[in-house]
């Protein structure tokens, strides 16, 4: 059933939930990302944080959308990955319109739709939205309600703000990469603040699977 949001406390639990499964996401693509290079590959979601957001928000879609899953298995499977292909692809959508960065590219993949998505990971997501509903909610419940309130509320709260700040200079210093391929002159403080400590060679590092191309962004 539907986790509800009807305090405070559940509040709480549930931004904790999607933190895990964020770090969790993170931690998968490292290793597969890894295993398929040959060495050390980190995809990160966000500036900092070791997190991808996009499990989180995965998880909150198949959570409430779906009510926590259908009894049938097969359904659950297959609301799961239409929810997470849809936000798969809504999300390169809005990383090249906005900033005219390709985060991935699965063009020439089976099922493939306009590179932003394909059959095979359509499958991984409907898989993982199966085992986060009927393996790993109810376990994660029960662990993170058995954290003090106390720490719990501290740990929100923390966490929180952490995740806000991150997210926020995530986009900025996005934005601030784009305007710099773009050829914007970097007067203010704030670009040049960006230009200095998250230069080109630092976020093509720390964002190794996206390419930059300003002239797909739907702003220009």
């Amino acid at each position: 059933s539907m986790f509800p949001l009807n305090t405070f406390n559940n509040l709480c639990v549930f931004f904790l939930l999607i933190m895990i499964y964020s770090a969790a996401g993170w931690v998968g693509e490292m290793v597969y990302c890894s295993v398929g290079k040959g060495h050390i590959c980190e995809k990160r979601g966000f500036l900092n944080g070791f997190i991808c957001p996009i499990y989180g928000h995965g998880a909150l879609l198949v959570l409430y959308v779906l009510h926590g899953g259908f009894k049938n298995p097969i359904l659950t499977f297959l609301g799961g990955m239409v929810l997470t292909t849809a936000l798969e692809y809504f999300t390169s959508w809005f990383m090249q319109a906005a900033f005219g960065i390709r985060a991935w590219d699965y063009t020439g993949q089976w099922l493939s739709i306009d590179g932003r998505t394909s059959g095979k990971y359509m499958f991984f997501w409907g898989i993982l939205g199966l085992v986060w509903v009927k393996l790993i909610l109810p376990r994660l419940l029960r662990l993170i309600q058995r954290i003090p309130w106390k720490i719990r509320y501290s740990l929100t709260l923390v966490c929180f703000i952490l995740i806000f700040v991150d997210g926020v200079m995530t986009l900025m210093a996005l934005d601030a990469w784009y305007s710099r391929m773009a050829g914007v002159a970097q007067n203010s403080p704030v670009s040049q603040f960006f230009a200095t400590y998250f230069n080109d060679d630092f976020m093509a590092h720390r964002f190794q699977t996206m390419k930059i191309d300003t002239s797909t962004a739907g702003r220009m």
